[in-house]
This record gives C-alpha cells, structure tokens and sequence, in this order.
C-alpha cells in the first residue's frame, strides 16, 4: 500500500494548518524536520592516509563497514517504535516507503483525513464538521477559539498546504490512543474581515504532534503540540491558574487574537512576538484570555502578562499607567495625554487618548475603579484598542486571580 501524501492539498481556501494557535516561540514558527538518515559510503584504494596494510588493504573498509553497521543497528531500534523502516526519511511520499502493520496503514489515513478535514472545518468556522473529528473537550477548546476569533473579524485561510511527514506513535494503550507526528508545508494567512485585507502571511514549513483517542470506538483529535513549545517558558502558575478555573491551557500559541496596533504591541508587530501560556476561557458570561507576552522573542525585554476581554462598545485607543518609577511603561505613540478633574487621580496615574473627548466618558477612569487597581500589590497597565481590553502587569510575580477580578471589575463598569 502506498500513500502519497505529497500530492495530497487542500482547496485554496481551507485553513491554518495549526488551526487554534501555536508558532509563536523563538519569534516564528518552526519546520522541524523529522527526517530519517540514509547511508553512501565510497573508498579509494589511492587513499591511505594511516598507511596501514598498502594501498590494496581492506582494513579501511571493514572499519568503515563496522562503522556503518553499528550506526544501522542504532537506526533500526530508533525507528523500531514508530513503525517505519529505516532510510525512509519518516515519508510517505515515497513508493519504497512502507508502514510495518496495517494498524499504523489504518492510523495515519486517519490522521491525514482529520488533518485536512480540520484545516477547512476551521476555515469555514463550521462547527458541525469539528464535532465529527475532536473529542468532546477539544471540540469545546476550539469552539472557544473560534469565537475569540469571531469576536475579533479575523480568519485563517491557508492555501497550498502539502502534508511532507506523517509519523504514528501508539500510546498508553495501543488499542485506545496514538499520536501523529506531522510535518507539513502551507500559505498561513491570517485575513481580517472588517478591511478585507491579511494581517500576517506565513509560508513557513511546520511540525506539530496530533493526539487522538477513541470516542464510542472512533478515534477522534483530542489535542495539538506545537512543535516551537519553549519548556523554558512554561509557566506552572498561570497553568494551574486555567486548570483551576477551568479555563484552556496551551503552552504556545501564536499572533491569532493579538492586535496590530497598541502602545505595547504595535513597536513588536506579527512575526516578532513570542506569546506562551495562552489561557481561554468563559468568566461571569464573557470571555476572558490570558498569556505571557514578550514584544521581541528571544530578547532581553521583560516579559509581560496579559489579561484581555471584548468590551460592549469601542472607545479608539486609550492608555492608563500607573506612575511608579519601576516597571515597564509603554509609549503612547499618537495620543494625547489627559488631565482629569481629580488631582490626587493625576499625581497616581498618566492617561493618554487618541481622543481626549472619549477619555473624558471612560468609565475605568473613576477614582473609585482605579483605586482598586492601585491597592494591587503588583503594578497593573490598561489599554483599549477599539473594542478590546488589556491589563498588563510586568514582571511574573503576579497573583492571576486577583487579575482575573481586575478584568471582570473593568468589563462591569464598561457596561454602566
């Protein structure tokens, strides 16, 4: 049996490939190659370096043959566990390619079939499609997703997409789970709905990991690992946070909900940003995120955490800051700096506006909001940019909680 998944694309407009995030870590994504080793070997009886056994001696091959031998057998139990033959490169585009046992034949079709079917289901926001394919958890993630993605006008649209590398790995039990390790190649767009125009474009090779369980004797997508997950960047607090909460948790997920322009996201732009530790969620009837944000990935600049919501209704761009002499103040680039009526509010806290007379009517600016952000015992930054809230707190000695009630304090009085 022969599958030839280089041939195999999805139409022009089916989706991201790593639909719901991921690719931010190391400031982009990553194609890591899962690519196997084949063996050349040549030798001239002209060469002899060592000047052992004269120009006609074997010694030299047979050392290089051992060699050789050595590194097969190594080869060989490497890729014992995964179902492949050795010298296969890990594809299956190849005709001399061949799987070891029709269950991992029967798996990776699986996989294939779910992979496509999940970048056009994605694309098309077509939730009846998504059910058949994901467990019932995940299909609650990704429903979540695509309505943050709504919420914000924007689409992923991939084109082109080339399945390079399928790899099957069983799980726990062989009977009940495996995962799939693929590598594939696409157009990544991210288009926004409101201009008609794309915010960000990607032709960058990919690998992620595919979980899938059985559901009522069906395997099913349970979860996605990105391939440019950062363990150094995990943040155990934030995600014991979500668990807690019930909230989503995914390790790195990429520029899908971040805003194009703001005083702490414009100067980074998409393809810069490294964003980690994405938390998703339903609070009090709204939805709420959270994430670790670094303007530069791999930089020296401190590393932030967000917490954004919708809002009722927009307000351009406003920016609060606390007046301290620590922490990260970001730059109100184009606006306007506001004076309120109270000065005790002034001595505390800078306002900027894009336009002062939305400012004037912003209900985050009573004194009686902002004295509870004051009262935090870690600093806390707002910006609005159009519809979208943003608290930021700099540096990671944050209480989530407490940031959490800051979020739903501010979405109450917006809706005053």
């Amino acid at each position: 049996m022969t599958i030839n998944y280089e041939q195999t694309s999805a139409s022009n407009n089916s989706v991201l490939a790593r639909g719901g995030g991921g690719g931010s870590s190391s400031g982009g994504s990553s194609g890591g190659s899962y690519s196997g080793t084949g063996f050349s070997s040549g030798y001239s009886s002209s060469s002899n370096p060592s000047g052992y056994g004269g120009s006609g001696s074997l010694w030299p091959v047979a050392l290089l043959f051992f060699g050789v031998g050595i590194i097969f057998i190594f080869i060989l139990k490497k890729y014992k566990t995964k179902g492949l033959s050795p010298g296969t490169s890990g594809s299956f585009s190849s005709t001399d390619n061949k799987l070891t046992s029709q269950g991992d034949k029967a798996k990776a079709l699986i996989a294939r079939n779910t992979f496509l079917g999940f970048q056009s289901a994605w694309s098309d926001f077509d939730l009846k499609k998504l059910k058949l394919l994901l467990s019932p958890n995940y299909f609650k993630n990704i429903t979540l997703q695509l309505n943050i993605l709504k919420n914000y006008q924007r689409q992923n649209i991939i084109e082109n997409i080339k399945i390079i590398d399928i790899r099957i790995q069983d799980g726990k039990s062989k009977s009940d789970s495996f995962s799939a390790h693929i590598q594939a190649s696409c157009k990544d767009r991210l288009h926004d709905l409101k201009t008609g125009k794309d915010i960000f474009i990607d032709n960058s090779a990919f690998a992620e990991i595919w979980y899938f369980v059985k559901v009522q004797g069906v395997f099913v997508l349970d979860s996605i690992s990105q391939s440019t997950e950062d363990v150094g960047k995990y943040d155990k607090a934030i995600a014991e946070f979500a668990s807690k909460k019930g909230f989503y948790f995914n390790p790195d997920f990429g520029w899908l909900m971040m805003p194009t322009r703001g005083a702490i996201f414009g100067p980074a732009g998409f393809g810069n940003a490294d964003i980690n530790n994405h938390v998703s969620g339903y609070y009090s009837g709204k939805i709420v995120e959270f994430y670790s944000y670094q303007p530069r990935a791999g930089s020296t600049m401190e590393t932030m955490t967000i917490a954004q919501s919708i809002l009722p209704k927009h307000y351009d761009d406003i920016l609060v800051t606390e007046k301290s002499w620590y922490g990260f103040k970001p730059k109100a680039k184009g606006l306007i700096k506001v004076s309120t009526e109270s000065n005790d509010f002034n001595k505390k806290f800078a306002v900027w506006a894009a336009k002062p007379d939305r400012a004037t009517s912003f209900e985050l600016l009573a004194p009686n909001f902002m004295e509870k952000i004051y009262s935090l015992n870690f600093e806390i930054n707002i910006e609005v940019v159009d519809n979208v809230l943003y608290i930021y707190a700099p540096g990671v000695l944050i209480n989530y909680d407490e940031m959490l009630e800051v979020l739903v304090w501010a979405f109450e009085e917006m809706k005053l």
